[in-house]
């Protein structure tokens, strides 16, 4: 079974006890800029993922990371950076899930508390529908690790069918 660390709790010690008994830890990361970080109140600062992943690295470890989609005033340069740290790191895996407030948690007032329109979780434009964001993050991590080709529609559609229920609802390209 491989741990999840929280960034801020990855010391030393911690990663030397993780490199001791398995190879594979998945760091909980949440977003890829600063303002969402704070936001979302993950303790650490955006560049201290890097740190982690490459001492993890170092230690015969592969890092995994998990990636949350469509919080509250994600905006699409907030979106970008989380695409960027997906693409730079050297991650042996990714996770993406779209934000999922938990009843009676802040986050789940907050949503209450906000009109739907400023909402993506009800957002219908598809460059900040929450369904496309997720979807997204995981072909670019996917392009980013993998030595094969996306021409493979299976493997689009299932990307399509993990992000978004709806998917089949999208076309793809004919194949040639």
């Amino acid at each position: 079974m491989a741990p999840n660390v929280g960034i801020h709790a990855a010391t030393n010690g911690v990663l030397d006890a993780i490199a001791k008994d398995t190879i594979l830890f998945f760091f909980g990361r949440g977003s890829g800029g600063q303002k969402m970080l704070n936001e979302i109140r993950k303790g650490f600062k955006a560049k201290d993922v890097y740190n982690v992943v490459y001492r993890a690295k170092r230690r015969g470890i592969k890092p995994a990371g998990s990636f949350i989609v469509a919080y509250l005033g994600e905006g699409k340069k907030d979106f970008e950076e989380t695409l960027t740290l997906v693409r730079d790191l050297p991650l042996m895996d990714h996770f993406v899930s779209i934000v999922e407030p938990i009843p009676g948690a802040p986050l789940a007032g907050e949503i209450a508390d906000r009109q739907v329109s400023e909402n993506l979780l009800f957002v219908r434009d598809i460059s900040s529908l929450e369904d496309f964001r997720a979807y997204r993050l995981m072909m670019e991590g996917y392009c980013a690790r993998s030595p094969l080709s996306l021409g493979d529609q299976g493997i689009a559609k299932l990307f399509l069918q993990e992000a978004y229920p709806r998917g089949k609802e999208v076309l793809l390209p004919a194949s040639k």
